[in-house]
């Protein structure tokens, strides 16, 4: 998904950092599945207190025309 809104001049970036797999932390052993789901399925959308009504809907119409729905 990130990838196709790229695409379509969207920038986005993972939304969820699991930090227990990072290395300073890895060496811990933890094992936090929830965690490590969240970042692999979560992204941040644009966001910041410039983005006018226009932007918000910039970014919703790239999301309609690139995800697939079931």
């Amino acid at each position: 998904m990130m990838e196709r809104l790229y695409g379509e001049g969207i920038a986005t970036r993972r939304g969820v950092m699991a930090s227990h797999l990072e290395p300073p932390y890895k060496s811990l052993g933890y094992c936090l599945p929830a965690t490590e789901r969240a970042a692999a399925e979560c992204l941040q959308l644009p966001m910041h207190s410039g983005m006018t009504e226009a932007d918000v809907d910039v970014v919703l119409a790239a999301i309609d025309r690139t995800c697939v729905r079931a």
